[in-house]
């Protein structure tokens, strides 16, 4: 299977109302841990944006943020070693998910949707914090946008 063929199977299994993924070839385990009450996303569309650059929104619906979590968890790991990326004008997708009561997130995951399409996953275990890089950037953004109801990227 092609590399494009295979970010494709990535983006429907994600895209597809962000519905089970776990069969995604390629997981690295599962960097963010689940009990996540509340998401809140936040949406830099870049520089080259066609329409208002930032929104956000946010839902306590934990099936949904449920169904995100397995989306992220199933992504592969990104490439190692040195990488030439497409043109990359500052979009990027954050996904904050705290646990009930929180006022800070355990785990936040920046989607990059451009480039080589990484994805930071960075969680806190109330010691210190950890990055994981994965892939799959453009296949995250545009399932959690349309998970959430804002509008796709340009």
């Amino acid at each position: 299977m092609g590399t494009r063929r295979a970010w494709a199977a990535i983006g429907l299994a994600l895209s597809l109302a962000v519905g089970p993924v776990a069969a995604v070839a390629g997981a690295t385990g599962a960097p963010v841990a689940s009990g996540a009450t509340r998401l809140v996303v936040r949406v830099d569309r870049g520089f080259d944006a066609t329409g208002p650059r930032y929104s956000a929104s946010s839902t306590s619906d934990r099936s949904l943020i449920a169904r995100l979590i397995e989306g992220v968890d199933a992504l592969p790991a990104a490439p190692t070693g040195t990488t030439s990326c497409p043109i990359d004008l500052g979009a990027r997708v954050v996904l904050l998910f705290f646990r009930d009561g929180a006022d800070h997130p355990y785990a936040v995951v920046v989607a990059d949707p451009q480039g080589c399409g990484d994805v930071a996953v960075i969680t806190h275990d109330g010691t210190g914090r950890d990055v994981e890089r994965l892939s799959g950037g453009l296949s995250l953004a545009t399932a959690a946008l349309a998970a959430l109801g804002l509008a796709p990227l340009d």
